[in-house]
């Protein structure tokens, strides 16, 4: 929570209301489309209309919405040199805080630091790659104990680390 708040005072980021997020159109596009990408699969898989228990509709939900956040802020961004900051870099900032806060995933907060050294903003860079060191205290949950998680949350967090030596 103090990461989201200091980078919403610090950058003036726009898209949030006492801490919540408020999303542009653009956004809720990208949310509405890839839930229904999700909705056209799971058809797929079971042959008709797939229905979803009401325990899981809530992570379900907050798990695509923050792929379609963190895809939309990465556009044109998250697989290039990076030696271009976009000209909307504040926006896109505000839409990997989104996706962050939809669902916990250190790529969004990843992204962002990177965005944010680029713009000259070093110190907001740190304190996201702080916050991604605390990933191994929810990464068991956020990887539903999966084979192989405690050896990709390693090289997470040193990824993290690297780059805050590098700062």
């Amino acid at each position: 929570m103090r990461l989201t708040y200091n980078l919403i005072q610090s950058l003036r980021l726009d898209g949030w209301d006492n801490l919540l997020p408020v999303y542009t159109p653009e956004e809720m596009r990208t949310i509405e489309s890839e839930l229904s990408k999700f909705q056209e699969i799971a058809n797929d898989v079971v042959g008709g209309e797939a229905r979803f228990h009401p325990e899981v509709v809530g992570p379900i939900t907050r798990m695509q919405t923050a792929q379609a956040l963190e895809d939309l802020a990465g556009r044109d961004w998250k697989f290039t040199d990076k030696s271009e900051l976009p000209e909307d870099w504040k926006a896109r900032v505000s839409t990997y805080l989104k996706a962050w806060a939809s669902n916990l995933n250190p790529s969004a907060l990843r992204e962002m630091a990177d965005m944010l050294v680029k713009a000259g903003y070093k110190t907001e860079a740190k304190q996201a790659l702080e916050v991604i060191l605390l990933f191994p205290t929810y990464a068991d949950v956020y990887f539903s104990g999966a084979d192989g998680s405690a050896e990709l949350t390693n090289r997470i967090v040193k990824d993290a680390k690297d780059s805050l030596n590098d700062l």
